[in-house]
């Protein structure tokens, strides 16, 4: 399999494991505070990446002066400032509107990579595969949008900052393994969010065995594996084209929905499959080239 379709592969899983997100979010409200579960999620992932890296046998070597403030820019703009806003605004929205605002990375990805900072090109076909995803997209979740609230601003203001974090993440990629970029990512955003917890969050959690298994999902497969296979999937792909795969995600949520939540699928959903499709089949072709070739 050729680097493309492995980078179309990658970043069609990490948009999957992603699709959970808002749904663990809204199970853990109940018990626990928006920063403190970012917190809690964060630790779990280091934690993981420091066992991954210690099984593969590799060593955690520190950072020249150049990575270091990549890293610490990175951490900034997606470990910190990008999850809080997120983390923040899905307290104070539903999840359909939050799930329509977060396809605006697709469009701020072209807008700064594309056009301003001439980084990357965009083929037509890809360009309009992306275009039919986002209006079946829409299609599908614009039904369920309850009127702005306050979080739609905050999640809106987050989609504009992952085309810069991006950016950074494929200049460290070109020196760094994944494991060691997310590993140090996570251990400088942790303790930034404990100390946001701690003060602008004073109510204690209340534990349950089914928060627990919900903060261990959020760190190891939402913020450990899906940003694994996210940082591998823009090494082989360019960022516009890897998050044009998020107007699938819709999708996703809703079947994840209906597995995990009961909630029906209606004959609207079933219709925004169309175009989904259809231009999913547009981005990922090229020719005779299939994306299972």
């Amino acid at each position: 399999m050729n680097p493309q379709r492995m980078g179309d592969l990658f970043s069609l899983a990490s948009v999957f494991l992603w699709s959970c997100f808002p749904i663990v979010l809204k199970l853990s409200y109940a018990s626990m505070g928006p920063l403190h579960i970012a917190a809690y999620s964060l630790a779990i992932t280091t934690v993981a990446l420091l066992l991954l890296l210690w099984q593969k046998h590799e060593r955690i070597i520190l950072p020249n002066r150049s990575q270091l403030l990549q890293l610490l820019l990175l951490t900034l703009i997606t470990g910190v400032t990008f999850n809080t806003l997120l983390f923040i605004g899905f307290r104070f929205t539903s999840s359909g509107n939050g799930s329509i605002l977060l396809l605006l990375e697709v469009l701020s990805s072209y807008v700064v990579l594309s056009l301003c900072l001439k980084h990357e090109v965009v083929h037509w076909r890809e360009g309009f595969g992306a275009v039919l995803m986002l209006c079946g997209a829409v299609i599908l979740l614009v039904h369920g949008f309850t009127g702005f609230q306050s979080g739609d601003v905050i999640i809106t203001l987050a989609t504009l900052l992952p085309p810069f974090g991006n950016r950074i993440t494929q200049t460290l990629r070109g020196s760094m393994h994944t494991e060691v970029i997310l590993f140090w990512r996570s251990a400088f955003s942790c303790p930034a969010f404990f100390l946001l917890a701690y003060f602008l969050e004073p109510q204690a959690p209340t534990w349950s065995p089914q928060l627990f298994v919900l903060l261990v999902f959020n760190g190891f497969f939402i913020h450990g594996l899906s940003k694994i296979l996210w940082i591998e999937s823009i090494h082989r792909i360019t960022v516009v084209r890897a998050a044009s795969f998020l107007a699938v995600q819709p999708f996703f949520v809703a079947v994840l929905s209906f597995a995990l939540l009961g909630e029906l699928v209606t004959v609207v959903q079933l219709l925004s499959v169309i175009p989904i499709l259809i231009g999913f089949w547009m981005l990922v072709t090229r020719g005779k080239l299939r994306l299972f070739q």
